[in-house]
C-alpha cells in the first residue's frame, strides 16, 4: 500500500481544520436566505470573480433576496452579502474599529504596498493618516490646479495627434493611465514618469495591468488560496505562501521591485533637502521624510512604512483616477447631451484669460453631477471585504427583519456596487 504524501496529509488536515472553523459560524446567519451556493470548495467566489459584467450576479440575487442575503465563500464558509443603507453606516462608520478589513485582503495588501494607509492595521492607520493629513487640505490640493491644466492640454494635444495619424479608434483608459501618473508623479513626488511623452518605465508597465491581472478571471487554485487559505492561515507561515507562484505572488513582485527601484531614489533625495533645510512644498514626499526625522513616535514613520505610503499612493492615484476618468468619458459618449450641456457651461463660465479655477469648476452643476454620476455608476471597489470583531447586531433600515444578529469571525461583504443602485425612498 502506498504510503500518502506528506503535502497532501498536510492539506487534507487543513481543509479539515478550516472546515470545521467555518462549520461554527453557522449558527448565527443560517435564517438569511441566499442563492443556492454552486461548489462546496469555492462557493460562490469563483463565479463572482468570472462574472461577464461586474455586479450582474449581485443584482439578480437582490431582485430574490433583498438588500441582505448569504451567499458561500470558499470551503461553504457563510458570507453575508450586505447593501442595505442602515448596515453599511453601522459597519463602516458608527461602529468604529469594529469591523476591520478581512485578514486575506489585509495581508494581499500589506503584501503590495506594505504598511502603508492601505495595508495598515488598526493601530498603524490612524497615526499614519494624521501625518498625511495635511497634504490633502483644500488650499494645498487647489495649488495643484496648473499641474491639472497643464496635463490635460497635453493630453488633448496627444490625441489630437494620434487622430491626425489615423488612428480613429482611442483606448481612453490607456491615456487617462498616463495622464495621472504623470500627475502624481510631479504634485506627490516632485517627479516626472514622462508617461505622455512614452518614456518608458518599467512602473508604468507593471500599473498599466496590475488590478485586472490580480483580480479578474483568477484559476480555481488562485481562489482558493487568496480567499480560503489567506483568510484563516497563522501569520508564520504567510512568509512561505508569499513564495508560491501564483498569479497575485508573480505581480507582487514586479510591482514591489519596480515601485522601490524608483521610491528609493526619490524618497533619499528629498530627506537630503530636507536636512539641508531646503523648503520645495508641503507635498507627500516632504512630509513623509519630515516624518523620519520626528522625535515624537505618533508623527514618525520608519523608512519602510514611507515606502509603502509612496507604492500606495501611486497606485491608488494613478489607478482609481484613470478608470473613474475613463468611465466617465465612456458614459459622455453614450449621452451626447450631456456632452453639450457640459461644454455649455464651460463657455459660459471660462474667464477672458481661458484659465478655470477652482471657483469656477465648483460653478458649473453639471459637470460635477456628472463626474458624481459616474462615480456611482463605476465605483472602483465594488465590494469591501469586513469581518465582525466581536459578537454584534447589525442594524437594518429595510422592515422585513429590524436587525440580524453576527457572531464574531463573522465575513460580510459590503456592496458599494449596490448601495449605489439602492432605490431612493419617495
Amino acid at each position: 500500500m502506498d504510503t500518502p504524501h506528506p503535502i497532501a496529509v498536510a492539506l487534507s488536515v487543513f481543509v479539515l481544520f478550516l472546515a470545521f472553523r467555518l462549520y461554527r459560524k453557522r449558527i448565527s446567519i443560517d435564517m438569511i436566505r441566499g442563492p443556492p451556493s454552486p461548489s462546496w470548495l469555492l462557493g460562490h467566489q469563483y463565479m463572482l470573480r468570472h462574472a461577464k459584467n461586474v455586479g450582474d450576479y449581485e443584482t439578480a440575487w437582490y431582485r430574490d433576496y433583498g438588500s441582505v442575503f448569504r451567499i458561500a465563500g470558499v470551503l461553504s464558509e457563510p458570507v453575508l452579502l450586505v447593501s442595505d443603507p442602515m448596515a453599511l453606516q453601522y459597519i463602516l462608520q458608527a461602529s468604529g474599529y469594529q469591523f476591520p478589513k478581512a485578514l486575506d485582503t489585509t495581508r494581499l495588501l500589506a503584501a503590495f504596498f506594505g504598511n502603508g494607509l492601505l495595508g495598515a492595521n488598526n493601530q498603524d492607520h490612524p497615526r499614519q493618516r494624521k501625518i498625511l493629513n495635511s497634504a490633502f487640505s483644500a488650499v494645498h490640493l487647489q495649488s495643484y490646479l496648473d499641474v491639472f491644466h497643464a496635463t490635460g492640454s497635453k493630453l488633448v494635444d496627444k490625441l489630437k495627434e494620434s487622430l491626425r495619424e489615423g488612428h480613429e479608434v482611442q483606448n481612453m483608459l490607456s491615456w487617462t493611465q498616463k495622464a495621472t501618473l504623470d500627475i502624481i508623479g510631479v504634485t506627490s513626488f516632485r517627479y516626472s514618469f514622462g508617461a505622455l511623452d512614452n518614456t518608458h518605465s518599467a512602473l508604468e508597465d507593471v500599473l498599466n495591468h496590475l488590478f485586472t491581472e490580480v483580480m479578474l478571471f483568477p484559476s480555481v487554485a488562485d481562489v482558493f488560496i487568496s480567499q480560503g487559505v489567506l483568510r484563516h492561515l497563522p501569520e508564520s507561515i504567510m512568509p512561505i505562501m508569499t513564495k508560491l507562484p501564483t498569479r497575485e505572488n508573480i505581480k507582487l513582485r514586479e510591482f514591489r521591485q519596480a515601485m522601490e527601484n524608483i521610491a528609493r531614489d526619490i524618497y533619499h533625495r528629498e530627506l537630503q533637502f530636507v536636512k539641508d533645510g531646503i523648503e520645495e512644498g508641503k507635498d507627500i514626499i516632504n512630509i513623509l521624510a519630515l516624518s523620519s526625522l520626528s522625535n515624537d513616535e505618533r508623527k514618525r514613520m520608519t523608512e519602510s512604512e514611507i515606502a509603502a505610503q509612496m507604492g500606495t499612493f501611486i497606485f491608488a492615484g494613478h489607478d482609481t483616477t484613470a478608470n473613474s476618468l475613463a468611465w466617465l468619458l465612456y458614459e459622455l459618449s453614450r449621452h451626447p447631451e450631456d456632452q453639450d450641456r457640459i461644454r455649455q457651461e464651460i463657455s459660459q463660465v471660462r474667464p477672458d484669460t481661458g484659465v478655470l479655477t477652482s471657483s469656477d469648476y465648483n460653478a458649473m452643476p453639471w459637470l460635477n453631477a456628472s463626474l458624481k454620476e459616474a462615480l456611482r455608476l463605476h465605483p472602483f471597489a465594488q465590494t469591501l471585504v469586513r469581518v465582525a470583531e466581536r459578537n454584534d447586531v447589525l442594524p437594518l433600515l429595510e422592515p422585513v427583519l429590524k436587525e440580524i444578529p453576527i457572531a464574531k469571525g463573522q465575513a460580510i461583504h459590503t456592496s458599494i456596487y449596490m448601495y449605489n443602485r439602492y432605490p431612493c425612498p419617495l
